[in-house]
């Protein structure tokens, strides 16, 4: 995972900046999925990570919300947030006014929340957040703004990634592995 600004965001490291993040927000096409988009008969298809959706789930069992925000609307995509416990908000143009909203709502400070994109609808949430974060195949406009890049492209286990250095940097990840490792 590469980071820009040797550690320092501002005036503060991006290790203090991750230890108050209480909200991830992940874009879903090219961050949770390879943004290949399959159409057929019935219902649009996309592929998922099995460890994307693990992490997903100890983030919330450690009380780390998590989200997810797309500006497409897919029965796929609602589907999978069932599955993993999430909120997810599709149809979105505008992922800043959504980001922030839920932020009031859940009584967070945009300083708080973490964002992951890959493309041009991300740049204004990723600008605005605590952290945001850049899929390693991202645009280079993403890039630009992110404070990190992940190793992983998207789709292949970025929200594993992203969740574990937000939970390793809160003293959360040791703790929440152990229920597997008995």
């Amino acid at each position: 995972m590469a980071h820009k600004g040797g550690g320092q965001v501002g005036n503060e490291t991006l290790t203090a900046r991750l230890t108050r993040i209480r909200a991830v927000f992940f874009d879903v096409d090219g961050v949770l999925t390879d943004g290949k988009i399959y159409l057929g008969r019935e219902e649009e298809m996309k592929a998922f990570s099995a460890r994307d959706g693990l992490a997903v789930r100890m983030a919330c069992e450690a009380g780390i919300d998590v989200f997810l925000v797309t500006g497409r609307t897919s029965t796929a995509v609602a589907r999978r947030a069932d599955e993993l416990g999430v909120r997810v908000f599709q149809g979105v143009r505008d992922k800043l006014s959504c980001v922030r909203s839920v932020c009031e709502k859940r009584g967070y400070g945009l300083a708080e929340a973490a964002f992951v994109g890959d493309d041009l609808p991300d740049v204004s949430a990723m600008r605005e957040v605590g952290v945001a974060w850049a899929v390693a195949d991202g645009v280079a406009e993403v890039k630009d703004v992110a404070h990190l890049t992940t190793a992983s492209r998207g789709g292949e286990g970025v929200a594993r990634e992203v969740i574990e250095k937000i939970m390793r940097s809160q003293g959360k990840w040791q703790e929440s592995v152990k229920q597997f490792l008995k």
